[in-house]
Order: structure tokens, then sequence, then C-alpha cells
């Protein structure tokens, strides 16, 4: 079942965003609360972990890039991909396991310990910025060009999963589709220093 986003995620003042402020407050102090106790106890590991992340529910492209990446370090170094076992990620679990060495636990942390027991250098993890549990490396911020944040609310007044604010956590964006300087404007609002690249879907054996 494909679930379309609410229009009124796109628009900044609606009636239906500030009715579900409430929840949003609610939802606010949950993650917050998430937050600060995974980084209690937030461990270090040895191999390098570089996240796919966004700040936002929905497709941004972390997948593809994923593989990409793993398919410039697997070049010369011994490199896996990592992505939470969950059954609504069975899509990208497959494509995973297709074209990288995929470790899919139902906790993050595992596979990456598994993945370090082996001898890993590099991890590569399909979405993951949310979980606090250890250190990464690199963080990876994944957007659509046509989406950007829509109206930059938290669930569920809008489709943001986590603040904005925590642009500044990571080091690259990927902006999906086409040029957009008005969205890279608003990245560099809460990160000056991110650089900004675009990546874009091409069909391939169009024959087949």
């Amino acid at each position: 079942m494909i679930l379309k986003q609410p229009k009124f995620w796109n628009s900044k003042y609606n009636v239906y965003s500030l009715f579900l402020l409430p929840i949003t407050l609610l939802y606010f102090i949950l993650i917050k609360i998430n937050e600060f106790l995974k980084k209690l106890s937030k461990k270090k590991l040895n191999l390098k972990i570089i996240c796919c992340g966004n700040i936002l529910i929905g497709g941004t492209g972390k997948t593809p890039l994923a593989i990409k990446i793993y398919n410039e370090l697997s070049k010369e170094d011994k490199c896996c991909t990592i992505k939470k076992n969950r059954t609504e990620h069975l899509d990208e679990i497959n494509l995973l396991k297709k074209y990288t060495k995929l470790f899919s636990n139902n906790k993050r942390f595992l596979s990456l310990k598994e993945a370090e027991n082996e001898g890993y250098q590099y991890a590569i993890l399909d979405d993951g910025a949310q979980d606090y549990s250890f250190e990464k490396n690199i963080n990876i911020l994944c957007v659509k060009s046509k989406n950007g944040f829509g109206n930059e609310y938290l669930l569920p007044s809008g489709p943001l999963r986590d603040s904005i604010t925590k642009i500044k956590n990571y080091k690259f964006a990927i902006i999906n589709g086409g040029l957009n300087t008005k969205l890279e404007n608003r990245i560099k609002t809460f990160n000056k220093d991110i650089d900004i690249y675009y990546s874009k879907y091409e069909i391939e054996n169009k024959e087949n």
C-alpha cells in the first residue's frame, strides 16, 4: 500500500498543522528524551561509519546513495552496508543484499558490531541519523529537490522526523533532483560549512 503525504505538510500556515501542534509538541519531547538516553551510553566502534540519513519521512534517495558509496569504497577497502531489519524496509533490504554486503539486524549496533568482528573497515548506514547509540564519522543529508523540507514542522504537523536545526550535524547534503538554489540557501542557514551536491536517477535497460 502506497501512502501519500498530506498536502497540508507543504503549507506553512494551515489549520490542520495548528490543530496537531499539541501532538507535535509531545513528539518533540519524546525524541529529545530518546536522544538524551541514547547519548548517555553511546558506543564507539573501530570501523568508520558513514550515515546516509535525513530529517524527514519518506524516500529521499538514501538507498541508491548507500550503494553508490559502497561501490566506490569497496574498490580498495573492505566495506559493507547496514540496514535495520524491519518488514517495511524489505524492498530496500533486498536491493542492498543484491548489490552490497549487507548486515541487517533488529538493532543497527548489533549489525555494526558483527561487521567490526568480521574485519570490515567501513560501514555505510542506509538511514539511522536519529540513532544516537553509537558514534558516526560522517553524516550525509539526503533531501528531494522538489519537496525540500515541506512546511518544516515536526510530525504530525509536518513531514519532519527531526528538528531542521539538526542540519548542523551533517557534513554533506545530497539534493536529489533539479537545481534548487532556494533549498540550498535554506540548508546553508543551519550549516554554512556543509558541502552540497546533486544526484539524479537514470533508467537503465530501457528495452527490458
